[in-house]
């Protein structure tokens, strides 16, 4: 059963599983007997000679138990009571005359004893040639358990035989003349011993490591230096099981290497150890990286010196996803290598995202045409990029490395155009509370008196956030934009007469004016508030955009004129200047597209009032009256102009302030780079706002 095999496995659990099944189900003695030896045989093997003993007894076999307790040799010991200290006898007196019977049990090997009752008693007598003529006994390491305490037992029994009573007991000298063969017995010559028995399950096997480690410790330095010397091949066998074992035998004995009194810690065992320790953890944790036992890696990792652990754990960490996983990892990384987490989480992420590797840095303080920077891609996909994140945001105080890392996400994402990404990673990927741990943490520093590299380094960290957060609101207020003037533009088509010559066919002329003004003034409404959706949209767009292109000391450059840096690694100052280059002459664009499109559906609007109105709205001028109460009340022509040109429904209003980026565009403290489509599309804007003008009986104010 599953039971008992569990019981095999592990003698405590078979010692309490055996003790309550012989007393429950009332097993024959016959076979109550056999099982019980032959569980008790796994516990003397195991050194565990009182639980054998208390296996025996437990189940009503006191005898077997008195019988296997033998051996204790005879004495006093002394005991604390309230007379004072009191001598009790402990032990076997007739210990000798025990073994011999013992001996004489093995050595007839009755037909009516099991073989694991010979092999107990050929055990607990020192009898080798027994031990290793029973079947049970019959492998390798059994058999050296035997040897090795055989010659335990007949050291312990010659020092008990120089004592005064014993050296006249006819017993101990047969039991000495029985154990000759061992007395001159050391652990080199019970190996071969071992290797020349008639029996070839009990010689050591061929590549055998755990057996070879013991026999190298059996044997002394010699032994253990040609091991190592020796072990290559055993690290290129690809058994797991194995590499463990070898694994934790060299940690072993390198800890061994800074006593100098201990066994194992000679000049030549500690070069052969410095040779292949870490080669071996190496092959270790990249078979816990097979396997996927990432709870383990960074423990064994971090017996490496801190440069080859650098080197070989991060490539092992890039293919951990889960997030419970990667907080395992990193909590480890902090405990047991604090002054490496950092290094090792960044190339975990370097690495997991080729395309991040930084472009090459440009020489010079010329902006650099886009054409001159590869943007590189790797291997791994966008999803990827983005959940690379997940490693800085385990730990509070790694939020810093966080919004570094989100920055260059963005950074490469707005270079390869995609925006869409960009959009998501901020809305679903990037955690809202690194941005408040992160100035959390700058403020707690700032107050902490961190070195001036380190403040640079948060501060342009901070200044790049900031600068995409300006950009992707100034995005998303255009495509808010968009949605409002697609809206409208379906929406406008409802301004129709609703009133026609056959509906009106029998009224009166009182009651067609009175139709007809109600149409109109309905009409007025309609676009009126159509017009306050469109301008309410364009005005959050314009204003987004105009502050990406007025950011406190330009976007993404600093005061001296220079890009941000040291937030991010090498080659980003040209992402920067590729990155300006890219998104400034694009936002000024918007804003011009902006301006010229809300101009247009102005007129438009203004048209289509003159149009409904029919010969009474002569003017352009007269529409805005009618759509623009503040226009209407004026109480002159010079305040009724002034007040056009504030007007959000005027054409002007629009295509003068889009004029007015020029005075942007041209500022140094800005360094807005121009290039062609954005000198067209205001000399486009240039000739609109003549045309608008026109329409409106203005002076165009250029």
């Amino acid at each position: 059963t599953s039971e008992n095999t569990n019981a095999r496995a592990n003698p405590n659990v078979e010692y309490k599983l055996h003790s309550e099944l012989y007393q429950t189900q009332g097993l024959t003695e016959t076979v109550k007997d056999s099982v019980l030896l032959r569980q008790a045989l796994a516990l003397i093997m195991a050194g565990r000679l009182e639980n054998a003993q208390d296996l025996m007894r437990s189940n009503g076999l006191s005898w077997r138990a008195a019988v296997m307790g033998g051996g204790k040799p005879f004495g006093y010991q002394k005991t604390s009571s309230l007379q004072g200290l009191e001598s009790k006898a402990v032990g076997n007196p007739n210990r000798p005359l025990w073994q011999c019977m013992l001996w004489r049990q093995v050595q007839e090997s009755k037909r009516n004893s099991t073989h694991e009752e010979m092999a107990i008693s050929a055990l607990l007598c020192n009898n080798v040639k027994g031990s290793f003529a029973n079947p049970c006994l019959r492998t390798w390491e059994k058999a050296l358990f035997a040897g090795v305490k055989a010659m335990v037992g007949r050291t312990e029994d010659a020092l008990l035989y120089q004592q005064s009573t014993m050296t006249n007991n006819k017993f101990a000298r047969t039991h000495l003349e029985n154990t000759l063969d061992m007395a001159g017995m050391d652990e080199e010559r019970l190996l071969e011993t071992l290797a020349s028995t008639p029996y070839p399950e009990m010689a050591m096997q061929d590549d055998d490591p755990f057996a070879d480690a013991t026999a190298a410790f059996m044997i002394g330095q010699v032994a253990v230096k040609a091991l190592l010397q020796g072990m290559q091949p055993t690290l290129d066998s690809g058994n797991s099981v194995t590499l463990r074992f070898v694994t934790h035998l060299i940690l072993y004995l390198d800890s061994t290497k800074a006593d100098s009194t201990g066994s194992f810690a000679t000049a030549s065992i500690r070069w052969e150890l410095d040779k292949i320790r870490d080669p071996v953890v190496v092959k270790y944790i990249q078979s816990l990286a097979a396997r996927e036992l990432w709870n383990l890696l960074v423990l064994y990792a971090s017996m490496l010196p801190s440069q080859t652990m650098l080197q070989q754990l991060p490539p092992l960490l890039a293919p951990v996803t889960n997030p419970n996983d990667r907080a395992i990892i990193v909590k480890q990384l902090r405990e047991l290598q604090p002054g490496h987490e950092l290094d090792v989480l960044r190339a975990v992420v370097q690495i997991q995202d080729q395309s991040l590797q930084s472009i090459q840095d440009v020489e010079g303080d010329e902006m650099v045409d886009d054409s001159r920077l590869e943007i590189m891609q790797g291997g791994e996909s966008d999803n990827k990029i983005m959940k690379a994140l997940g490693w800085f945001c385990v730990l509070d105080d790694h939020a810093l490395e966080a919004i570094i890392y989100s920055n260059t996400v963005i950074r490469r994402f707005i270079l390869q155009d995609k925006l869409d990404l960009v959009f998501h990673f901020v809305e679903n990927v990037r955690p809202s509370t690194i941005i408040e741990y992160a100035e959390k943490n700058l403020e707690d520093d700032d107050e902490e008196m961190p070195d001036q590299v380190e403040i640079q380094r948060r501060t342009s960290a901070f200044s790049e956030l900031y600068a995409y957060e300006s950009y992707l609101r100034a995005e998303q207020g255009v495509v808010e934009w968009h949605k409002e003037m697609d809206q409208t533009a379906v929406a406008s088509q409802s301004l129709q007469r609703l009133t026609t010559d056959s509906n009106m066919a029998n009224w009166n002329e009182d009651e067609r004016a009175i139709a007809i003004n109600d149409e109109r003034r309905q009409l007025v409404n309609k676009a009126r508030e159509l017009a306050a959706d469109v301008v309410g949209a364009a005005r959050s767009a314009r204003k987004a955009l105009v502050d990406v292109l007025e950011h406190p000391s330009g976007w993404l450059w600093q005061e001296d004129g220079d890009t941000v840096s040291r937030a991010g690694g090498s080659g980003r100052d040209a992402e920067m200047l590729a990155l300006r280059n890219q998104v400034l002459p694009h936002i000024a664009i918007l804003h011009c597209e902006v301006c010229q499109e809300t101009a247009q559906w102005m007129l438009r609007i203004l048209q289509d009032i003159v149009v409904h109105h029919g010969g009474e709205v002569k003017s352009i001028e007269i529409a805005l009256v009618l759509l623009d109460p503040a226009v209407a009340q004026s109480s002159n022509a010079e305040e009724r102009a002034s007040t056009i040109k504030q007007s959000p429904f005027s054409p002007t209003y629009w295509s003068t302030h889009a004029l007015e980026l020029s005075e942007t565009l041209a500022s140094d403290t800005f360094s807005v780079p121009v290039n062609e489509q954005v000198l067209e599309q205001m000399a486009k804007l240039t000739v609109s706002h003549l045309q608008f003008s026109s329409d409106l009986q203005q002076e165009p104010g250029l």
